[in-house]
Parts: structure tokens; C-alpha cells; sequence
């Protein structure tokens, strides 16, 4: 019996080692930056180039005119993926997304969905389109 406990310890002990060996060696290495232990960058770089896309979603309320919608008023919705499920749906199924949010949120009249083009960086907005109004 004290022979297996012994082993079960020699062998997570050697597991250990080696994933710390590995973990240690891709940090060494790995002088470009990114992530440590990966072979993907995953967007350690800003975009520094070329225009930015974005969906942004607008409430439209008397006393302020529009106010952009975040992530609080678009449950279950995610201001992060918006391009990504707009872009998927059909006009009719962006209107009923939007009816959804029109309905959590009361202290709107009408809720607006636009296409932005930005410049690289987020500073500069190039083009803006509306898509979709909803109204109560």
C-alpha cells in the first residue's frame, strides 16, 4: 500500500514538473508577445488599419433625442455580438429583436438600429445608416 501512495505521488509530481517545464519554455520563447501557451496571437494587436464595422443600437426616448443602448438594456442581447447575430438575420427578424428590446425598456419611445463605419482606432465615425426603427 505505501508503495502505490509513493508512486501516486512520484507520478503527480511528474506531471506537475513537466507542465511547469512546458508552461516556463513557451513563456521563454515566446518574445513577440501574445499569449503564453498558444499558437494564436488572439488579438493581442489594435487594428490600425482600414475601417471599422459596428452595429449600435438607439433609444429614442422625448427629453434626450438618442441615447445609445448598452449592454444592461439589450439583455439577453451583447452590444460585442451584435455584428456578428445582425448580420445573420433576416430585416424582419432584426425588427422583432428590437421589439424585444423596445419592450424591456419602457422609457423609450422607439428603438433604432444603425450600421457605423468608424475609423481604425474608434475615433472618428465615417458612416452611419439606419437599419431598423421600431416604434411603440
Amino acid at each position: 500500500m505505501i508503495i502505490l501512495e509513493r508512486l501516486r505521488l512520484l507520478v503527480a509530481g511528474f506531471l506537475c514538473t513537466a507542465y511547469l517545464l512546458v508552461y516556463g519554455y513557451s513563456l521563454w520563447i515566446d518574445r513577440d508577445g501574445g499569449w503564453p501557451v498558444s499558437i494564436y496571437p488572439m488579438f493581442s494587436e489594435g487594428r490600425s488599419q482600414g475601417p471599422f464595422k459596428a452595429y449600435r443600437v438607439f433609444g429614442v426616448t422625448d427629453a434626450k433625442g438618442e441615447e445609445r443602448i448598452y449592454n444592461k438594456d439589450l439583455y439577453p442581447l451583447d452590444s460585442l455580438r451584435l455584428l456578428d447575430g445582425f448580420t445573420r438575420m433576416t430585416p424582419a427578424d432584426r425588427a422583432e429583436a428590437l421589439r424585444f428590446v423596445l419592450a424591456r425598456n419602457p422609457r423609450f419611445r422607439a428603438v433604432r438600429l444603425y450600421d457605423e463605419t468608424w475609423q481604425a482606432g474608434g475615433e472618428k465615425l465615417q458612416d452611419r445608416k439606419m437599419l431598423v426603427e421600431v416604434a411603440q
